[in-house]
């Protein structure tokens, strides 16, 4: 079950030095895909995502990154949102082999 205004975090593939899609949505107070209105992400250790990669938008309430992991350990991905006046933020860490 989602909580209010909750973000949900996913990776498309865990392997080093390998491409992966990591996809945010984004849910409101109703359980429905929003967009924020603000936004802050970030990642750790430098070599979880390519320096000038971002979020983009691909639907309503959902979001991707399009990157590639470097080498193997734990990546953690931080998002913040604003999302119908409702703050939440998470943290997912990628297991990468």
């Amino acid at each position: 079950m989602l909580k209010p205004c909750d973000i949900v975090m996913s990776f498309s593939a865990t392997r080093a030095n390998a491409p992966y899609t990591l996809t945010v949505r984004f849910y409101n107070n109703y359980g429905e895909l929003a967009d924020p209105v603000d936004l802050s992400f970030g990642w750790s250790p430098q070599d979880a995502a390519l320096p000038n990669d971002r979020l983009q938008r691909v639907s309503l309430g959902t979001y991707q990154l399009n990157s590639v992991f470097g080498a193997g350990g734990d990546k953690s991905f931080r998002v913040g949102a604003n999302i119908d006046g409702c703050i939440s933020a998470k943290t997912a860490t990628a297991k990468v082999v």
